[in-house]
């Protein structure tokens, strides 16, 4: 039997919250009525047929012990186990199902090893745990000390917050002994008030309190998140409609569950409100034919240039850095000397990364966050991922500074209005709020190693498993993987003996592709996927290039004249088109 925890401040769920739903009876009463019997007498209390039992909530903290005794008096009534059984209307729960401690402390090395500690906000500009500190509210507080302000500008003194207590100042913590020494100084009392009367200052770090506990759990009546009453029914409401008829009063039509909040690691805070960021994006991973080479306008030294494209997935690692290919396969070439500035994959085999855009920056981030004054958007050379401003291996340079790690930059892109894009063009997007695993196709691990084989394709079509290694130590069997350019479609059921590979079948067989072979790698069942978690993002808007398009052309007097239009695309750009012979069409 485990050992009872000695509690300083009383045993564990000494107290509970209590709460029961009792009928309340509501009624218009007789005034010249002296009777006691409810009926429809003129001596009746309450007016004839004007009276109902509306559902009422009481709610009470009580110990333990003592809820035990009472509901002694009505668990066991007549042997009755049914729902109108009083029984049934009562819930209760220890206060630590409600309210939890936490530290405000944004480190753990004063909060021991249990007690929930904050989190520093890692960004500015917008409210975090720093500016919603209820006991430093907006950091205003952070000089009241007696040497920090004088009696006329003291923050406190002005306002400060209204919180009457809270816990601070550990004596035995090792952190405050610069601040308090052999405890001189210390807080006079935990209540606010009193300590800045006796010591002309108030605490603010290391506040340790009690906090809601999450999931919070809430339990009654309002609207969904389509903008439809709950609960839901066929009655109207003040001109409302589709509301139930008892939605307001009675607990049994309510809705009850956990909050859905969510956790925002950069601010520190949980959100459940509208924190919709705008994402200017990169996009690295997309579809378009090798040899498709065409001219783009972003070269700063030049008007255009020209790519080839990658063919292929750069193998995928996890903690590998942003991976810009139009970085690395940048040309620059100013003077467009036997070929354009270009854009090409070709010579050492560059490829696409796993990951199809990665983020350079958030619209609530500051672009001159040590400058008191903004630069113009000409003037702005902060953001990676320009030819002019490339973005260095492993670090993701912002703000002119000299790199931050790759953190939550890598993600997978939703394309809705299907809009042209290429690898390196730039895009604006928002989170979707889901978030995907990119299934690598490479598995670790498991019991067995060793094992291969091959598919082997006849003139025909047709194709049968060859084994080419049996391996070894695949005690829970194992599955194969086709290799790189199989393009066909078939079930490849294996056959281990003694952990050994032995035999394998295909089904269909006839896989309806050209002779030749395709080889296959063989993973133990009990592998793991090697995958990587990434938000999802949608595009709202690809960058647009600047066309200029010949309107109308004439010879006049032997002067040739023409007249031209720019114009912003947003797109591929296709090869200069003239039209069809006319001579021949019209002879």
């Amino acid at each position: 039997m485990a050992k009872e925890p000695n509690y300083i401040y009383g045993r564990k769920s000494n107290s509970i919250l209590i709460a029961e739903i009792v009928p309340t009876l509501r009624a218009q009463g007789n005034a010249s009525g002296t009777g006691i019997i409810i009926d429809a007498s003129a001596d009746s209390p309450i007016v004839s047929g004007i009276y109902s039992n509306i559902p009422s909530i009481s709610v009470d903290i009580m110990n333990v012990d003592s809820f035990a005794d009472k509901s002694k008096n009505f668990i066991y009534v007549s042997g009755d186990n049914t729902r109108s059984h009083p029984w049934n209307s009562i819930g209760a729960v220890g206060l630590d199902g409600v309210f939890a401690p936490y530290s405000t402390q944004y480190d753990d090395d004063r909060t021991g090893p249990f007690l929930p500690h904050w989190t520093s906000p890692s960004i500015s500009g917008t409210p975090t745990s720093t500016t919603l500190n209820p006991f430093n509210p907006f950091n205003n507080l952070q000089n009241v000390s007696p040497s920090g302000h004088t009696v006329l500008n003291d923050p406190w003194s002005s306002g400060g917050h209204n919180i009457s207590f809270a816990l601070n100042y550990n004596p035995n913590d090792t952190g405050y002994n610069s601040i308090y020494p052999s405890g001189s100084g210390s807080p006079a009392s935990y209540d606010f008030e009193t300590d800045h009367f006796v010591r002309h200052t108030v605490e603010t770090s290391g506040i340790r309190g009690v906090g809601l506990r999450s999931p919070i759990v809430l339990t009654g009546w309002g609207y969904d998140v389509n903008g439809d009453p709950v609960p839901s029914g066929t009655g109207i409401i003040n001109g409302i409609s589709g509301i139930h008829p008892e939605a307001t009063w009675n607990p049994a039509t309510w809705k009850s569950g956990p909050v859905d909040l969510r956790w925002d690691e950069e601010r520190g805070v949980w959100t459940g409100g509208n924190t919709t960021k705008v994402y200017l994006v990169k996009i690295t991973n997309l579809y378009t034919p090798p040899s498709f080479s065409f001219e783009v306008d972003r070269s700063n030294s030049r008007n255009q240039y020209s790519r080839n494209a990658p063919a292929s997935l750069r193998a995928y690692v996890q903690n590998d850095p942003i991976y810009d290919p139009e970085y690395i396969a940048y040309d620059a070439n100013p003077d467009n000397k036997g070929t354009y500035e270009q854009l090409d994959y070709s010579p050492n085999d560059y490829n696409f990364p796993f990951y199809e855009a990665f983020i350079i920056r958030e619209t609530t981030e500051d672009p001159t966050p040590a400058s008191n004054y903004y630069n113009i958007w000409t003037q702005d050379c902060q953001d990676c991922g320009h030819i002019t401003s490339q973005c260095s291996s492993g670090l993701f340079p912002r703000h002119g500074s000299s790199g931050n790690l790759i953190i939550n930059k890598k993600i997978l892109i939703e394309n809705p209005l299907r809009q042209s894009l290429d690898v390196g063009d730039l895009a604006f997007t928002v989170k979707t709020g889901r978030r995907k695993k990119v299934n690598t196709g490479n598995f670790i691990g498991g019991s067995g190693e060793n094992a291969s084989g091959v598919i082997n394709i006849d003139a025909s079509g047709s194709g049968t498993f060859q084994v080419t290694s049996a391996g070894s130590g695949y005690i829970y069997g194992g599955f194969g993987i086709l290799g790189t350019g199989c393009a066909f479609c078939t079930n490849l059921s294996l056959t281990f003996t003694d952990g050994e590979l032995t035999a394998g079948t295909l089904d269909p067989d006839d896989l309806n592709a050209s002779s030749g072979q395709c080889s296959v790698s063989i993973y133990p069942n009990n592998a793991v996927l090697e995958t990587e978690e990434l938000d999802i993002h949608w595009i709202l808007q690809a960058e647009f290039k600047s066309q200029q398009v010949v309107t109308h052309v004439e010879c006049d007097n032997g002067i040739l004249q023409s007249c031209s239009l720019k114009i912003q695309t947003q797109g591929y750009k296709t090869c200069e088109w003239c039209g069809e012979d006319t001579a021949y069409i019209n002879s």
